[in-house]
């Protein structure tokens, strides 16, 4: 702790908060900045918005999946394993700007809905993984529940990134009307 700061247990307890939000602010930054630069490469750059879904949705899932890899095999380094985990916290906000902007491309008018019944179901796998972490912590250690997290977040993005060039055909089904693929008959 540095001198200047008096050593009491009520400065102890705000440089404890401040040390353990530190993950948080480049979260925060990077979560901004994602949507900004999302708004930016399809509005004044011209780019297909799924193009840039898609590829924002492959940095939320693949960094932070190496990430959590790299977690899971530090020994002893505080100072690689905080960076490590601000990559983490910090790249899944792209998927704000990947997924997320899928929900309101498909659900139009009811993206509130969808919305609510994703944060929903993620809600209760939060609820049930906290029970299965604790126990998988004190049954395999560690390694083992930073590992599996890491399998979620690959098989996430494996089943969601190839997904994401169908946006256009559920937005049609959502919306009432046919996609051009049923024309084919």
């Amino acid at each position: 702790m540095p001198r200047t700061v008096p050593h009491t247990p009520h400065a102890t307890k705000h440089i404890e908060l401040y040390s353990q939000s530190g993950p948080l602010r480049p979260q925060v930054i990077v979560c901004l900045s994602a949507g900004l630069l999302c708004d930016t490469l399809i509005n004044r750059c011209g780019l297909p918005s799924q193009h840039v879904q898609a590829r924002f949705q492959l940095i939320a899932t693949v960094l932070p999946t190496l990430s959590l890899l790299g977690l899971a095999f530090l020994e002893e380094s505080p100072g690689a394993a905080g960076v490590l985990a601000t990559i983490w916290l910090g790249c899944t906000s792209f998927h704000c700007a990947g997924a997320v902007a899928v929900l309101h491309a498909v659900g139009q008018a009811r993206a509130g809905e969808l919305f609510v019944l994703g944060n929903a179901f993620a809600k209760l796998g939060a609820l049930a993984s906290t029970s299965a972490t604790r126990w998988a912590l004190h049954a395999f250690g560690w390694r083992f529940v930073l590992i599996s997290v890491a399998v979620g977040y690959a098989l996430s993005g494996a089943a969601l990134i190839p997904r994401m060039k169908r946006v256009d055909a559920a937005a049609a089904f959502v919306a009432g009307g046919k996609d051009k693929s049923e024309k084919r008959e």
